[in-house]
């Protein structure tokens, strides 16, 4: 038996309930060339494998969620494909960073110290029930949200304060070299009026404020409830994209 598959091709993204016709030559009987776990390849470079089960054919290619399934017999002069996925999805595509979550003890105060930066709350919230929890993972939780904006609209930081479940971890002081979600930086137009209203609010500076080539001042801080937050005071017309350019070449 021989298949004639040169013409052979589906697409994966555009592709919807296709229907294909192989027209065939019997050679042989079907199990003499339809092997199982045989592995072959199209001519447009998709892996597929043929599985031999009785009376039927199986082709599973080489990209997610794509079936395609027939039914034939010895006799057959055409093997009928059908396509079995019903709704064939797209690559996602990125379209912005939305918000940075942090967990805090007091929201209010939380609230306070970055509105002190600059950002703008933009909506309060109580969020509870068992669908968060499916979310999070930690089932029926009860917390309020507050959600903060920089004055661009373009970033957000979502501060929660957890009712129940209790926090039961806490890592806001681990040390600048800690291993995952270390800070927020935020750029400011002026750090030596800024600094002093801030440690009016508590915050420390980590280190010193360090004029780095005359492109930025900047330094590390510790804010409310001691998280490490980074500022940076822009000199000129370059930009941290200015820097990353030079250090490519």
């Amino acid at each position: 038996m021989g298949i004639d598959c040169r013409d052979f091709y589906v697409n994966p993204i555009h592709s919807r309930n296709i229907r294909i016709d192989f027209f065939v030559t019997i050679t042989d009987s079907l199990d003499s060339f339809f092997c199982p776990d045989r592995e072959k390849t199209n001519t447009k470079g998709c892996s597929s494998r043929i599985v031999v089960a009785p009376r039927r054919i199986r082709i599973r290619f080489g990209f997610p969620a794509r079936c395609i399934a027939a039914t034939v017999s010895s006799n057959s002069k055409k093997v009928t494909l059908t396509h079995k996925s019903d709704k064939l999805m797209t690559k996602s595509k990125l379209i912005e960073m939305n918000n940075v979550g942090i967990v805090v003890e007091s929201l209010d105060h939380a609230i306070s110290f970055f509105t002190e930066i600059g950002l703008i709350l933009e909506g309060r919230s109580m969020v509870e029930g068992e669908w968060p929890g499916r979310v999070t993972g930690l089932g029926n939780q009860s917390v309020e949200v507050a959600m903060m904006i920089t004055p661009d609209g373009h970033s957000r930081l979502e501060l929660s304060q957890f009712l129940s479940p209790q926090t039961i971890a806490d890592h806001r002081t681990a040390p600048v070299n800690s291993l995952g979600y270390l800070r927020v930086m935020f750029r400011v137009d002026n750090l030596d009026e800024l600094l002093p209203r801030l440690v009016k609010h508590g915050a420390e500076v980590v280190g010193e404020v360090v004029n780095f080539e005359n492109i930025y001042r900047l330094c590390y801080i510790r804010g409310v409830e001691g998280l490490l937050i980074g500022l940076a005071q822009q000199l000129g017309d370059q930009t941290v994209a200015d820097i990353l350019d030079k250090t490519g070449q």
